[in-house]
């Protein structure tokens, strides 16, 4: 992110259960309320992401022209209740579980494997972040995600 000169305000931070619609339209609502100036969001969970869609379109603003959005954990019904493309990154469950039963074979056969196995995620880019032209300009990120 600093690479492109994107910044990540801790004051722009607010926390929502992925799983949960309403903490995703309360967290992005705690900013507009706030009157906290952004032009992104990136949201954690397919829930949180479409209350926070519900928030910045019931406030009046666009996506992707007012707001960009970028969502983590993205299934495909989340994106067809959107009702646009969304931008976003999310893990490949049949590469992963394909691993998974490769390993447990070779384990049954002897062949035990003890090291970490990298699957990239993958990374779709759709119509939800339009309002990032360009890397080339400052951007302030606001961030939705799970409380650890």
């Amino acid at each position: 992110m600093l690479d492109h000169q994107l910044t990540l305000c801790p004051e722009l931070l607010v926390y929502a259960k992925p799983w949960s619609f309403e903490d995703g339209r309360n967290a992005v609502n705690r900013l507009l309320n706030d009157n906290i100036s952004f032009n992104a969001i990136v949201c954690y969970g397919d829930q949180a992401t479409l209350g926070a869609i519900n928030a910045i379109t019931s406030a009046g603003l666009r996506i992707p022209s007012d707001v960009a959005l970028v969502i983590c954990g993205s299934n495909t019904w989340c994106r067809q209740m959107a009702g646009f493309t969304l931008t976003g990154a999310w893990q490949d469950i049949p590469a992963i579980m394909g691993k998974v039963v490769q390993l447990l074979e070779m384990e049954k056969n002897g062949h035990p494997q003890r090291h970490m196995h990298w699957i990239a995620p993958n990374f779709i880019i759709g119509d939800s972040c339009g309002a990032i032209n360009s890397f080339n300009h400052k951007t302030n990120i606001g961030g939705i995600y799970e409380k650890a």
